[in-house]
């Protein structure tokens, strides 16, 4: 009768031990997905900021182009036309 207990033990133990490790199996496959999920985010905001960062900067460059092109007595159609910018902002740098 002893015995049997003592076989029972180790295979409830067994079990136990068993379903422990599939519990934090599937936790930890949780996180890599959520970490994943993570990283794809931040690889994202990364793109993105260089996306704006260029576009900025191309717009900047734009403006300045605009504001030499006016200086230099160029008539503002010719200059929106050139750089694409409407004639209410080239008048806001007059």
């Amino acid at each position: 009768m002893k015995l049997n207990n003592k076989i029972e033990e180790k295979i409830r133990r067994k079990i136990e031990m068993y379903n422990a490790e599939e519990e934090l199996y599937h936790k930890m496959k949780e996180e890599e997905n959520t970490m994943g999920l993570i990283e794809e985010g931040i690889n994202n905001a990364k793109k993105l900021g260089i996306s704006i960062g260029e576009i900025r900067g191309a717009n900047n460059k734009t403006v300045e182009l605009a504001k030499r092109m006016l200086k230099e007595g160029l008539n503002a159609d010719i200059v929106s036309k050139v750089t694409g910018l409407s004639k209410k902002v080239l008048m806001t740098m007059l």
